[in-house]
């Protein structure tokens, strides 16, 4: 068995948090089988507390503010980078549309570690903050369709998982901080989406009114916009409106068996903050809980309580942002890691003809794609179960053209492989190109998904691999 330790970061719209993993890697395959080496174990070594994103302006973000408090959790963690071999920065919510957000991670991607990266965009939001909450593992466990809510400062994120499978995800402007307040519930700022919200029900919400009863009504009226969102009620134009850019629609078929709510506003629908002020957090977080937990919608169907709340993004993204390839690859070591690689994706059109030996329409296509999207590209294959020998030399034969035609001299091609036949494949590119080449497999990835790929591990059987998308300022 092998370990290896993965951080987590989330920059989120109310706070930001960091947590240290240890992943257990280990072949489970019989002796004679070939190995398959998969993450048996996920343990916490440390989660710092979390800090109150900080703000330059409603619009940037404090860079060196943020900088130092991650700094500060290594320290007291007893970390530094270098022990750091995998994991995520994620920038959430509504911290993602600030306008310094892409620089920030990029900074903090580069100071935590060769093989941190950077993730963003609210559908990948959704199925981390699912699995940190345990959502997922008890749909797994009790082959239940299970919808985590995370509930955050500036949305709330959505997925559902069906005995273990992500089946749907989305994204809605709602969250607890998009009214702020004074201590005394006077407003003083609010969001778009929380002014739509007033507008729908016929409210004003202007700054430095004092009126809780409105601001009970904006809740109760969020809630069941969540209570829309699971499919407990039908949905409005409003929910439309709210629906956080470039999320999916979450246009599930039927309401779950359970509902699971994570995120920092999970606390107050647990009843965790009833007694004692209400505004305490500078905002409407509490009164949203509250809404939450009193929505006869939301209450018609079982509830669990999650994990992790408001560490449920982060846990997320320190333990569950990493997979590991197939054992089958062929990877020149000292081209790794390799990060923020876009993904081409063959079509099933272009594979047919590239298993036939005719690769020109995919390097015309493929040489489209990088003016758009520039020359740090892996190329996904879903490949075949059960390929014949001759079809793999003409495979790799049709891919050494393309490579030839779309790659400058030395840079490497890189094959992401659906099936189990990246190491075979290696061997028949060897006998017709000198290209350089990473070819790993188990992966399964879509175009425009970005991969980090990290050095071999467990004696160079299989190397980590985190799939991601990047969002940001929509």
């Amino acid at each position: 068995m092998e370990t290896i330790t993965s951080v987590g970061i989330d920059i989120g719209t109310t706070t930001t948090q960091v947590v240290f993993s240890r992943l257990s890697l280990e072949n489970t395959a019989g002796i004679y089988n070939v190995p398959k080496v998969s993450i048996t174990g996920k343990e916490i070594l440390y989660r710092s507390e979390p800090f109150f994103t900080p703000l330059l302006d409603r619009d940037h973000i404090d860079a060196e503010k943020v900088k130092d408090i991650v700094l500060s959790v290594y320290r007291d963690a007893g970390m530094s980078p270098e022990d750091i071999s995998s994991g995520a920065v994620i920038i959430t919510g509504e911290s993602a549309r600030k306008e310094n957000a892409e620089n920030i991670v990029r900074t903090l991607s580069g100071m935590a570690g060769e093989f941190v990266v950077s993730a963003a965009g609210p559908d990948m939001e959704s199925v981390i903050a699912g699995k940190g909450s345990g959502a997922y593992a008890y749909s797994k466990d009790r082959h239940l369709r299970v919808i985590n809510l995370d509930i955050g400062g500036g949305t709330t994120n959505a997925v559902l998982f069906n005995r273990g499978r992500t089946m749907d995800t989305g994204c809605i402007d709602v969250g607890g901080r998009l009214i702020r307040t004074a201590p005394d519930g006077t407003v003083t700022g609010f969001s778009q989406a929380a002014r739509l919200v007033a507008e729908d029900i016929g409210a004003d919400l202007v700054e430095g009114m004092r009126d809780e009863s409105v601001l009970l009504q904006i809740a109760r009226r969020q809630a069941s916009l969540l209570a829309e969102m699971t499919g407990l009620r039908e949905r409005t134009p409003l929910y439309r409106k709210l629906l956080t850019p470039d999320s999916s629609g979450f246009d599930i078929a039927a309401a779950p068996d359970v509902l699971c709510y994570s995120g920092g506003v999970a606390d107050a629908v647990r009843g965790r903050y009833d007694a004692g002020d209400p505004y305490r957090f500078g905002d409407t977080g509490i009164l949203l809980g509250r809404a939450v937990r009193e929505d006869p919608y939301l209450n018609s169907i079982p509830q669990i309580e999650a994990d992790n709340t408001i560490s449920a993004t982060v846990i997320g993204a320190g333990s569950y942002t990493t997979t590991v390839s197939g054992s089958t690859i062929r990877a020149e070591g000292d081209l790794l890691p390799m990060k923020n690689l876009t993904v081409y994706k063959i079509t099933e059109a272009e594979q047919e003809r590239l298993f036939e030996g005719d690769g020109e329409d995919f390097a015309v296509n493929l040489s489209r794609f990088m003016e758009l999207n520039g020359h740090d590209v892996a190329v996904a294959v879903r490949g075949k179960p059960d390929p014949s020998y001759p079809e793999v030399k003409r495979l790799a034969a049709a891919l050494s053209a393309a490579a030839e035609a779309c790659f400058q001299p030395g840079r490497p091609l890189v094959l992401v492989f659906e099936n189990d036949m990246a190491k075979v494949f290696g061997m028949c590119f060897l006998q017709v190109s000198d290209r350089r080449l990473v070819s790993i497999d188990g992966i399964p990835v879509q175009s425009a998904d970005h991969i980090d790929i990290g050095r071999p591990i467990v004696g160079g059987l299989v190397v980590p691999v985190v799939i991601k998308t990047l969002l940001f300022g929509r």
